[in-house]
């Protein structure tokens, strides 16, 4: 499970993890299916992703993982 939340000024995406899931995968992509960011073996419960060169727009956030695979979309101001 995770969380993730645009904090400051929106110049960072902000994703908390319930638990260290070394089997992890973060990925931020455009709308097209570019990846932008991407993070595997993750042994950190926060990660935070600089936003400040992405444009305004929409983006996907996926947390991958044994056992679980969500998206969510994230709003960049």
């Amino acid at each position: 499970m995770y969380y993730s939340f645009l904090k400051g000024s929106d110049d960072v995406v902000a994703c908390i993890l319930n638990s260290n899931t070394n089997q992890s995968v973060i990925r931020l992509y455009d709308l097209q299916g570019k990846i932008l960011f991407e993070t595997k073996n993750i042994s950190d419960k926060n990660i935070s992703i600089d936003a400040s060169k992405l444009s305004s727009g929409f983006y996907l956030l996926q947390f991958s993982g044994v056992g679980f695979n969500q998206t969510e979309k994230v709003v960049v101001r």
